[in-house]
């Protein structure tokens, strides 16, 4: 299931609410929301092995003092050659759909 392919990485215990709410919010998406998923984060439309899981790590904070609600305000980002999606310490599973949103859907603010 879901959580051979989306699993935390060993910064993040795998009982953390985030990665939980991005696994109900993927569960909750229609194919198409997936596909945008999986190509956000792997630059693939497939989906990826079992044996080459998307990781999810903590997106690290260039201060400590940015806070859960400062954390808001920023994107997810990707290492696609890895698999490795990284999430910021967003305070609520409606900010996560937000936010993961933008980034999936509007690839191209990365380069405007």
């Amino acid at each position: 299931g879901l959580e051979l392919l989306v699993r935390p990485g060993p910064t993040w215990p795998e009982h953390r609410e985030q990665v939980r709410w991005l696994r109900e919010l993927l569960l909750a998406m229609d194919t198409r929301g997936r596909r945008a998923f999986v190509r956000f984060v792997t630059a693939s439309v497939c989906k990826p092995a079992a044996s080459n899981p998307i990781i999810v790590y903590p997106q690290v904070e260039s201060s400590s003092a940015v806070g859960v609600k400062g954390c808001d305000s920023k994107l997810p980002t990707c290492r696609t050659c890895v698999n490795f999606l990284y999430l910021p310490n967003y305070s609520s599973p409606a900010v996560l759909q937000e936010r993961l949103g933008i980034a999936m859907w509007e690839e191209h603010i990365a380069f405007d």
